[in-house]
């Protein structure tokens, strides 16, 4: 999963992209892109949306044992209870990405890199185009 956030020339802000992709081993199964048509999103925002769509796409394919991979501390370490959430938005957002992980008979939180987590981060930028 990935979130990505192009700042505008404007005062406005940004809007950003979310991307998830879906291996069942080497093989891409599944993918999502989406542009976040709002300056009120964050980049954090954008990244749990791409991961509470990864989730709900893991889900909806059957899926019952996971591997998340991102590359956003942050995100991770607060799902994980490991960093504080005082953002109520990322909060309501956390508490869905972890009941959707209670869903899954196993799942392994894996913070990656940017270069290993390309897939996620071409759709996010997708989204944007």
């Amino acid at each position: 999963f990935d979130g990505a956030c192009r700042h505008r020339s404007t005062a406005i802000g940004a809007a950003p992209g979310a991307g998830a992709t879906l291996f069942a081993g080497t093989v891409n199964k599944w993918t999502f892109a989406r542009y976040l048509d709002s300056t009120t999103h964050t980049n954090n925002t954008a990244e749990y949306i791409a991961l509470i769509s990864g989730l709900t796409g893991a889900l909806h394919h059957g899926v019952r044992r996971l591997t998340v991979k991102g590359d956003s501390t942050l995100i991770l370490e607060q799902v994980r209870g490991r960093y504080a959430c005082n953002n109520a938005r990322l909060r309501q957002l956390r508490n869905q990405a972890r009941r959707l992980l209670r869903r899954l008979d196993y799942y392994e939180l894996v913070h990656v890199d940017r270069l290993e987590n390309r897939d996620a981060d071409r759709l996010a930028n997708r989204a944007l185009d």
